[in-house]
Order: C-alpha cells, then structure tokens, then sequence
C-alpha cells in the first residue's frame, strides 16, 4: 500500500482548536504538569525509530507538527485521545477520516511504549527503594548495640561535664547544642525516609530523564527496544522488570540508563558528604549537623562545648572506620571498611552491602561501580541519623544525672534526650 501524502491532506486542515487547548495546558503549573512526562524530543525519537508503520510515522508527524505542545503527561494525553478520536470541528473535514486511523493507531503505539518504559523504570526504582529501607533498617538495629560501648567513654567525662554545667554561659551553650543535634537528627531522618526510601529526590528525575535527555532520546530511538517495550505493554503493567529481563535482555539498556541518572543526582552530594566524614574523628555531633546541611537541613554547627567533651566518643566511633576506601572499590563490587565494628570488608555495620542489593535489586547489583556514590550517599545519611541518635541519647541522660546532683550550682537548662532509633 502507498504511503499516504499526509502534508497535503493534513496541512489544509485548520488545528486552532488544538493549538487552544495547548496553549491552555501550559499555562498551567509546570510543576503540576510536568509529573511523569515524556518531552517532544522522546516522542519524536519513538516515531523516528521505525517501530511504527510508515503511514503511522508519518500521520503522527504531521499530527503533531500543527499542535503547540511543549510536553506530553498523563494530562495532555487525555487532550491528545480526544482531539485524535474526535477531532475538533474546525480541522476535521472529511479528508481527516482518510488518515485517521493512522493516526490512532501510532498513536496507541507511542502510549504503549511510554507506557512501557515508565512502568520498567518505575519497577526498577521500587527495587532499590526496598534495598534502601533494608540498609536503613539494618544499620538501625546494628548501631543500637553500639549504646552500651559508649556509656563509659562519655561517663568518663563527668567531670568535665560538671564543669561546663557549673558555668552558665557554658550550660546554656550545652542545652542549646542539644537543641541543634536533635534538629539535626529529625532532619536526616525525615530525609533518609522521604527522600531516599521514599524516593521524592529521584523518581520523577529518573523517568523525565532530567538532565539526560541525550541519553534517553538516542535510547528510545532504539527500534528494538521499543519493539521490545511494545510487547511488554500487551501483557499489561510491567511489575516484575526481573522477569521482563529475562524475557527481553535488551531492556539492560533502560537498567544502565537508570543507573546513570541516579548516579548524576547523587554524585553532587558527594563531596558534601565525604568533607562531613572527616568530622567523625574529631567532633561526632559536627559530623551530624554537617550531613544534616548537606541533606539541606539546619547545620552545620561547631558544637564547641559538646565536641570537645565528645572528641573520645568520636575517635571510638571513628575507630576502624575507612570511608575514603570507598574512593577504591573493586570494579565488581563495592569495598567498603566496617564502621561501628571491627574488621574491615565489604560491610558496614556488619552489612553486605552487595549481597543486599542483590537481593532487593538483583537486576541492578552488576552496576555496584557505577552504583558507588548512590549507596555511599544513602549508607552515610542512614549512619548520620543513627550515630547521631545514640550519642545524645547516652549524653543526654548523663548531663542530667550530674545536673541534679549539682542542685542550685547548676544553671538552669532545659534538655531534651531524641526519640529512640527507629526507621
């Protein structure tokens, strides 16, 4: 069958009710709107790629050449199935019905794909959005036996504690440093949750492409992935990617993309975070409250009462710590030294790091390189939370203890111990 010559049915065609209804939808919040969306280039890529018929190619080209849309989401798709199946009065005309069952039909087949790929993308991020809960869960069943190893390290210091409480500039700095910790440490937990296993600073980014969008359009131009994504969406909503995988290898393609753009999202926060480590041997609280900036919280503050009197409590938790090995990972897996525990290794917390995500994300373990600044992030803030809870929550009680014994020497402070770890 000859291709249709779509220039000259369609371009006779009036499309200013459709340009009326685009120009409306983008003027709404770009931010409402831009949820979940595919841009014009990634649907261009799609019907360039030759998975479509030519007459669905190039009736869709035609289409969208007359239309003023910026983005396509879930939104402007409804506009487009409506314009498509009804046709606005005033572009319809009888040469409309020739071609439009192309149009349709490439239609569908641009939903599918996308459809497809947001559902693979959206599977793959459910994965390692359980792998980050287990990681936050075990460090946070792993560092509660660390209470007891801190209770004499700061008991110790009891002295120096009666001291500053003794002085009441010194007291009031103390109470307000408490302060300072648990807004710290409610701020990382917040993010830990919301953020990272919640994954509001990734998903949308990761499925827009946001700040790749070369990679994604040189992806979707891929004929046979996108063949590959089509017969995916005829068995309905990809759930399992594992499966998918198996069944269509050629989707390790979206794997590495993903991997890419978590990677960028991450890797700013890098540097942020490997300068705040370097307070964990000298000054624990710091070390939090500058995590706790780095998460865009408040912070960072110098603790210059409390971190002195904490500096042994530091060096202890410090202790065979290497966070910078980090930097000198196994290309097949991340090498990591135990933190909170002896020995070294592949761990923290006594935590197998590969074996973990292997287990809640096995499709993406093989990327553990490129994977590196990802759970490095994620495994510093789960610590920062952690490590920041157990100290106040040993200190606070001891800096009351003796402030009781001291009676009236004591200058008047209040103080306030964090909630218990929890995830």
């Amino acid at each position: 069958m000859a291709t249709l010559k779509m220039g000259n049915l369609l371009n006779e065609s009036k499309f200013n009710e459709l340009k009326r209804t685009f120009k409306k939808s983008t003027k709404k919040s770009m931010k409402a709107m831009e949820s979940h969306m595919l841009g014009s280039v990634q649907i261009n890529s799609i019907i360039e790629s030759g998975v479509l018929g030519v007459n669905e190619s190039n009736a869709l080209k035609e289409f969208f050449s007359h239309t003023n849309y910026k983005f396509i989401n879930e939104n402007t798709i409804r506009m487009i199935d409506k314009s498509i199946n009804e046709g606005p009065m005033d572009w319809i005309k009888s040469k409309y019905d020739q071609v439009k069952g192309y149009v349709q039909k490439g239609w569908a087949g641009v939903k599918a794909i996308w459809a497809s790929f947001k559902d693979f993308v959206k599977g793959l991020l459910d994965k390692i959005k359980l792998f980050f809960k287990s990681l936050f869960e075990k460090i946070v069943a792993g560092a509660k036996g660390l209470m007891n190893k801190l209770t004499k390290p700061i008991q110790s210091k009891s002295a120096d504690i009666k001291k500053a409480l003794e002085d009441p500039e010194k007291a009031t700095q103390i109470g307000e440093e408490i302060m300072q910790a648990n807004g710290c440490i409610t701020h990382i937990k917040g993010y830990v949750n919301e953020k990272l296993v919640g994954g509001e600073l990734y998903t949308n980014d990761v499925i827009q492409a946001k700040g790749n969008i070369k990679e994604a359009t040189v992806m979707l131009s891929d004929k046979k992935l996108n063949e590959a994504l089509l017969s995916l969406n005829e068995g309905g909503a990809v759930k399992h990617p594992e499966d998918a995988l198996k069944n269509y290898p050629i989707l390790h393609k979206i794997v590495k993309y993903t991997v890419k753009i978590l990677t960028a999202i991450f890797n700013p926060l890098g540097t942020a975070l490997k300068l705040a480590t370097g307070y964990l041997s000298k000054n624990t609280l710091k070390f939090v409250s500058a995590i706790s900036k780095a998460a865009g919280g408040p912070g960072a503050f110098a603790f210059a009462i409390t971190g002195p009197i904490l500096g042994e409590v530091a060096e202890i938790i410090h202790a065979g710590a290497n966070i910078a090995a980090h930097g000198a990972a196994h290309e097949s897996k991340i090498k990591l030294s135990s933190v909170l525990s002896e020995g070294g290794g592949d761990a923290i917390f006594g935590i197998d790091i590969p074996g973990l995500l292997g287990k809640y994300a096995p499709s993406l373990a093989k990327y553990i390189p490129g994977l590196r600044s990802v759970v490095f992030a994620v495994e510093i803030f789960c610590m920062a939370y952690a490590i920041g809870t157990i100290v106040i929550n040993v200190f606070v009680p001891l800096v009351e203890k003796i402030k009781k014994s001291l009676g009236s020497k004591a200058a008047s402070i209040t103080l306030k111990a964090a909630p218990p770890l929890s995830t």
